[in-house]
Order: C-alpha cells, then sequence, then structure tokens
C-alpha cells in the first residue's frame, strides 16, 4: 500500500504507521490536517502527494486539530518548508508550546507526551491563526471548528457542510 488513500476527488489520507493526516485539494494549493508522525514526515508527505500529481509546494496551510505530538511533530518543519500558515486551537496554546501540566490522572500522559517531545526533538511551531469553537476557518469551502474537548482541552473536528465531511482526529467510529 502507498500510503495514500483518495476518501474523495479533493480529499487525501495520508496514512502513517500510527497516525493518519489528510490533504484537501484546492485548485492550485493543499491544505493539510495535521502534520504528520514519526515517519510521515514532509520528505514522505511530499512523495505521497507526488503519487497523486501534487507536491509539498503547493501547501499553503496546516490545520491542527489539537496539540498532542502525535499530530503536531511536523508543523514547524513543514512551515518552514513550506511557507504555509498554520491554524491551531486557542486552548491549546501551552500545549503546542510544550509547557502544558497535565493534572491528576492524566499526569502519567503528560509524562509520556513530555518524554515524547524530547525524544523527538519537538520545535514549537509559530502560529499564525488561532481559532476557537465556532469559527469558521476560510479553507476547502469553509470548514467549521467543532469542539470536542476530553481528550486536550482545544481537540476539535473541522466539518465542511457542503461536502457532509467531519474531520475528528483521535475518535473512533462503531458501525453497526
Amino acid at each position: 500500500m502507498s500510503g495514500v488513500f483518495q476518501l474523495t476527488d479533493d480529499c487525501l489520507e495520508l496514512r502513517g504507521h500510527l497516525v493518519h493526516h489528510h490533504a484537501l485539494l484546492e485548485p492550485g494549493r493543499i491544505v493539510l490536517i495535521d502534520s504528520g508522525f514519526l515517519l510521515n514526515t514532509p520528505k514522505r508527505t511530499d512523495r505521497l502527494l507526488r503519487e497523486v500529481g501534487r507536491s509539498l509546494d503547493e501547501v499553503s496551510d496546516i490545520i491542527l486539530s489539537h496539540g498532542h505530538i502525535d499530530h503536531v511533530l511536523h508543523a514547524a518543519a513543514l512551515k518552514r518548508k513550506t511557507g504555509a500558515k498554520i491554524w491551531a486551537p486557542r486552548l491549546d496554546r501551552d500545549r503546542l508550546a510544550g509547557v502544558h501540566r497535565n493534572e491528576s490522572i492524566s499526569k502519567l500522559g503528560g509524562l509520556l507526551e513530555g518524554f515524547a517531545r524530547a525524544l523527538f526533538r519537538y520545535e514549537p511551531p509559530e502560529i499564525d491563526n488561532w481559532f476557537e469553537a465556532g469559527d469558521t476557518l476560510p479553507l476547502y469551502g469553509g470548514l467549521e471548528v467543532i469542539p470536542l474537548p476530553g481528550h486536550t482541552s482545544g481537540h476539535c473536528g473541522l466539518y465542511q457542510r457542503d461536502r457532509e465531511m467531519l474531520f475528528a482526529a483521535d475518535l473512533f467510529a462503531s458501525l453497526y
């Protein structure tokens, strides 16, 4: 399997080993949702895009669904390589900066996140646009920000009303 799954004519899932991210294809530009993790590096993302006749050079924007490292690891490198604007949930500002402190039972998760950030040399990305629940991002025909708190304070889904598509990282669905 190449690692590219075409969800619709203008939407790709870029499959990683643990986490997938998405490429929203518009004429002359690409919007990424999340930035890849581990081996889904900018170089691999470019290779996957080239398989469908596009390239990393077309990436204009990167939307981060939340601040966990498995969704933001390559954001700073992608921004440097493409000049893309980064959009992120305001409520995850501390998490994206690498200074968030987990409380109570989530302390173990915070320790693991901190360990991973050190191991993978996490570089906090420069955020160009902060968003909040209820905002509509002017990308891909309008992406409505749907709050999904609990995973992180700022975790959100992105809903494209005309296409009836919801991008909701780290949620699981069961079909009956």
